[in-house]
């Protein structure tokens, strides 16, 4: 499925995208959030059928997000 209108948010060193649907959320049902993995969030929104298949049948919300790091972190 094609991804729906998203957000991004930009803070001083990374900025946060997410994408949500709320088609089969009663507002009972749990919030599913997935984090994605190394590539762009938009891929996993499109090719991850399984989150959307659950979500129909828990009444869940879907929430992709990501943060895309600006500069690197050191440990």
């Amino acid at each position: 499925s094609d991804c729906p209108p998203g957000c991004r948010v930009n803070f001083n060193n990374f900025s946060a995208e997410c994408f949500f649907t709320d088609q089969y959320w009663d507002e009972k049902g749990p919030i599913f959030f997935y984090t994605g993995n190394e590539g762009p969030i938009t891929g996993f929104w499109e090719n991850s059928g399984f989150v959307f298949e659950a979500a129909q049948k828990f009444n869940a919300l879907v929430i992709f997000g990501e943060h895309v790091s600006t500069q690197g972190y050191f440990v």
